[in-house]
């Protein structure tokens, strides 16, 4: 009993006095950096990692009206409700400005927002419009608050999306990557 209770005593205090120099001097600087981020969380690093997004659904209406934030056109509410990865549940909420054919004649900016609160922000970059209501819309991730601080990324979504007045509708999938 004796010599277990000093071997784990001796054990102890050779683990406590060692320092991790002893381990790594014989490394550059290089290799020294590549193992702290091979072991290190690479949220608590401060560094940006790319992500795969995936929107697994974004449903929701469409609403045109007129409004004195679109002069001469028409404001579209986009508001709805989805799933993606790095977000989980979300609410989104997006405003453009549309001329009489539906041309938009304004930025399409939007908001989603986590359940948790945190949000980016996305900016409606190209659309491709087919039948049957068909929509295809690539969109930048353009910063955001919480874990989102400072995103970027791109996504594209495919579905169905229909802006009429005074209501639609949206149902749409996605893809793309996200930096945060």
């Amino acid at each position: 009993m004796k010599k277990t209770f000093f071997f784990l005593a001796l054990t102890f205090i050779f683990m406590a006095s060692c320092n991790e120099d002893l381990f790594t001097e014989d490394l550059d600087s290089q290799s020294k950096l590549n193992l702290l981020e091979k072991t290190s969380d690479p949220f608590l690093n401060g560094k940006a990692i790319t992500r795969d997004l995936k929107i697994n659904s974004s449903i929701g209406t469409t609403t045109m009206s007129q409004s004195e934030d679109c002069i001469n056109s028409y404001l579209v509410t986009i508001e709805g409700t989805g799933q993606a990865t790095f977000m989980g549940n979300y609410k989104l909420y997006m405003t453009m400005c549309v001329d009489a054919e539906g041309n938009a004649v304004s930025e399409c900016l939007g908001t989603i927002t986590a359940a948790n609160g945190d949000k980016y922000y996305t900016r409606l970059i190209k659309t491709v419009h087919g039948e049957n209501d068909y929509f295809e819309g690539t969109f930048l991730i353009t910063g955001g608050t919480g874990k989102f601080t400072g995103a970027s990324g791109e996504f594209i979504t495919i579905g169905k999306f229909l802006v009429q007045y005074p209501t639609g509708y949206f149902d749409v999938v996605g893809e793309g990557w996200i930096k945060f």
